[in-house]
């Protein structure tokens, strides 16, 4: 009898450090998951990310300002570089920011597609944006239009602020910069997954100055860069 009372008590005591040893187990792997986290939103603030978007509709959720008050908070100079600069807004209120913009003598530049690209490039971009065939260049061709247009609506002496450029780059991104080089500069990234459609969008936030070696002046200049290669109209 105390044999076998001696062998429960030995079972119950296994069970209970198997218990204990499972629940540290458990307990460490949330831990070092968390410190993990933790480590990579420390690495994100060292580079300059200030938020991330995980779809387009977080845009608008999750950020507290509009894409007007965004582009409006430039003091100095705003620059689009991408594909057409299409807003999930009306343009009309876009123009008047520009324009708004251009009232305090703050440069903008926007840098869009060239309608003269290659049909590859086409063709491949309206596959990765999931857009009809023979849809995009037309709203290249009216982006072009459109924003020329608004050019020659300004004053004379206002027109050299509204710089407009084109490039032949396939880009799956496009980028809104504001300010960069000052202290509150600002950059946000749009990025399309290839056959996923606008929707379903990436974004990624840069605030602050761009410190060297971060992955905040990496992209600035990357985009800087195709800025420089296009050419003006």
């Amino acid at each position: 009898m105390p044999e076998f009372l001696s062998g429960i008590f030995q079972n119950l005591i296994a069970d209970v450090l198997f218990l204990i040893l499972s629940a540290a187990a458990i307990w460490l792997i949330s831990q070092r998951i968390k410190w993990r986290t933790v480590a990579a939103l420390f690495r994100s603030l060292r580079n300059g990310v200030s938020n991330i978007y995980f779809d387009r509709s977080e845009y608008i959720s999750k950020r507290s300002k509009t894409v007007e008050q965004f582009i409006a908070s430039a003091t100095r100079h705003f620059e689009y570089v991408g594909i057409y600069f299409s807003v999930a807004t009306d343009q009309s209120r876009v123009d008047d920011t520009i324009k708004s913009l251009i009232k305090k003598a703050c440069r903008v530049r926007l840098v869009l597609l060239d309608e003269q690209s290659s049909d590859e490039t086409f063709r491949y971009l309206e596959q990765a944006f999931a857009l009809a065939p023979e849809s995009l260049k037309q709203r290249v061709n009216h982006a072009r239009d459109h924003f020329i247009a608004l050019r020659n609506e300004l004053a004379p002496g206002e027109r050299h602020l509204l710089e407009l450029r084109v490039h032949k780059f396939p880009l799956m991104d496009s980028a809104f910069m504001i300010d960069l080089g000052e202290p509150k500069g600002a950059l946000l990234i749009d990025h399309k997954w290839y056959g996923a459609g606008r929707e379903k969008s990436f974004g990624l936030e840069f605030i602050g100055p761009e410190r060297k070696g971060t992955l905040f002046e990496t992209v600035s200049k990357s985009f800087g860069k195709i800025s420089e290669l296009a050419e003006p109209i």
